[in-house]
C-alpha cells in the first residue's frame, strides 16, 4: 500500500502574496499623490476612461450583435448587454465631476479589502507563533477603520482621500516588509503542521 503523499507548501506562496500585496500598496501610494496634487484632474481622468471603455465595449457588443446573422432572428443578451454598457459609458461621461461620489465609495472599499488581506496575514503570523503579528494586526484594523470612513462618510474630499491613501499605501508597506522578514518561519510552520 502507497503511503499518502503530503502536499508541502511551496515556498512561493507565501512570498508571492506578500509581493503582491507590495505591488498594491506601492500603487496605492502612487494613487494617493495623484489625488493630493491632481484631484479634479484626476476623477476627471478616471470618469472618462471608464465612460470611455464601457462606450466601446457598448458599442463593440452591439455591432457583433448587428454582424451576426445567426443571432438577429432570436433573443440573445449580448444586444441587451451592450446597449446597457454603451448608456452607463454615456451616463459617466454626462454625470463628469459627480463621479466623484462613486469614486470615494470605490477607493474606501478598497483600502477595507487592503485591511482585510492584512488582517489575514496577521493571524497567519500570530498561529506561526511570530511575535510582530500584533502591529500587522493594528495596521490591518486602522486600515479598516479608514476605509469605512472614506466609504461611508459623505464629506470626505478627494485631497483627504489621496492623503488617506498615502498614509495607507505607506502602513501597507510597512507591513508587507514585516510579513516577508517573517516568510521563512511561517512557511516552516506550516509545512510542519501538514506532515
Amino acid at each position: 500500500m502507497k503511503k499518502p503523499k503530503v502536499e508541502i507548501m511551496s515556498k512561493s506562496d507565501p512570498k508571492k502574496a506578500a509581493w503582491s500585496a507590495t505591488v498594491e500598496s506601492i500603487i496605492t501610494i502612487i494613487l494617493g499623490v495623484l489625488l493630493v496634487v491632481w484631484p479634479n484632474t484626476i476623477i476627471k481622468l478616471v470618469a472618462y476612461l471608464v465612460g470611455g471603455f464601457l462606450l466601446v465595449k457598448g458599442g463593440f457588443q452591439i455591432a457583433s450583435f448587428m454582424l451576426n446573422k445567426e443571432q438577429k432572428n432570436s433573443f440573445n443578451g449580448e444586444l441587451i448587454a451592450g446597449i446597457v454598457t454603451l448608456l452607463i459609458g454615456i451616463v459617466i461621461f454626462a454625470v463628469g465631476e459627480e463621479i466623484s461620489h462613486v469614486f470615494r465609495v470605490l477607493v474606501g472599499i478598497w483600502i477595507i479589502y487592503e485591511g482585510l488581506i492584512r488582517l489575514g496575514n496577521a493571524i497567519q503570523l500570530r498561529s506561526a507563533g511570530i511575535v510582530n503579528w500584533s502591529a500587522v494586526m493594528t495596521i490591518a484594523i486602522i486600515m479598516l477603520m479608514f476605509g469605512t470612513f472614506i466609504t461611508f462618510f459623505d464629506g470626505a474630499m478627494v485631497f483627504l482621500i489621496g492623503w488617506v491613501l498615502v498614509i495607507m499605501g505607506l502602513i501597507g508597506l510597512f507591513s508587507d516588509v514585516m510579513f516577508m522578514q517573517n516568510t521563512k518561519i511561517l512557511i516552516e510552520k506550516l509545512n510542519k503542521d501538514k506532515k
